[in-house]
């Protein structure tokens, strides 16, 4: 199992590069989250998912060894996001967070293969950071306001729908939808929690993941979509406690009417409910 989840993380990093997170933020705490096994055991299973990670990856990253000036683990695109989400645009005013065109094109006649272009975004961009470090954690704070709805979310659909050509009325649906997951989510973890049953994090990974990547890069919808897969499991889990818990209610109270009135005339008063006729939790 252990190498099967390294091997799916893997997967995943080569479909999305940004996925290559999910070693620290899920294969790393899913190890230490083995309390019952000792320490060493722990790490030879760390050591597994880790492995088996690193052998799917490995055929991708050598041949890109072959074919690029710089090394090129997963991808070429790191600089150029950079280049886009770090300038005056996105620093300040209407599109703090967010990411620009005319930005990313600043660096002109770029000589080079992928690779070597790559590389001058990324020097282009952190350049920039540093010369504006007091600006990074308002920029961090709307970045991540934007891919959780919190920031501008009318703006920032309005500026997809022209940028991404997304329909305005569905993108209005899928925020609503965002919403409730992540409240049917929060129930979820909870409950999990106070049962004792499994940890939320492994839904909760793809999250993170998605946070981290735009905390560094820039908020926008699709950066979202990793994580909405595990929302909808965890959001899925919130529900049925919920539903559980109003079955329970619902027969809590048909046991007391079925007592009778006298019975019931005779009940405590609020709030020191006898054990005869306690509701269920």
């Amino acid at each position: 199992m252990a190498a099967a989840a390294g091997a799916a993380t893997a997967l995943a990093a080569l479909t999305r590069a940004e996925l290559a997170l999910l070693a620290p933020l899920l294969l790393v705490p899913l190890a230490l989250s083995l309390r019952a096994l000792p320490w060493g055991r722990r790490a030879a299973l760390l050591g597994a998912s880790l492995a088996a990670m690193a052998a799917v990856v490995a055929p991708w990253a050598i041949y890109n060894t072959t074919r690029f000036d710089r090394p090129v683990i997963l991808s070429s695109g790191l600089g150029l996001a950079l280049a886009g989400a770090n300038c005056d645009a996105t620093f300040n005013g209407r599109f703090l967070g967010y990411w620009s065109f005319p930005c990313q094109n600043e660096l002109q006649s770029l000589t080079g293969d992928a690779s070597d272009q790559d590389g001058a975004y990324r020097r282009h961009a952190l350049d920039y950071i540093r010369r504006h470090e007091g600006r990074i954690p308002a920029v961090v704070a709307a970045r991540l306001g934007r891919v959780w709805g919190l920031y501008r979310p009318g703006q920032l659909l309005r500026v997809e729908r022209f940028v991404e050509t997304r329909e305005l009325v569905p993108a209005e649906a899928g925020l609503g939808l965002l919403y409730a997951l992540v409240a049917m989510s929060a129930v979820a973890a909870v409950g999990l929690r106070r049962r004792g049953g499994p940890p939320a994090w492994p839904c909760l990974a793809m999250a993170a993941a998605v946070s981290v990547t735009v905390a560094l890069t820039y908020g926008t919808t699709r950066f979202r979509a990793p994580a909405d897969v595990g929302l909808v499991v965890l959001a899925s889990a919130g529900a049925s406690m919920l539903l559980e818990r109003g079955r329970m209610r619902r027969r809590g109270g048909q046991e007391l009417l079925s007592l009778g009135p006298a019975a019931v005339s005779q009940r405590e008063p609020v709030g020191a409910m006898s054990p005869a006729v306690a509701l269920p939790e």
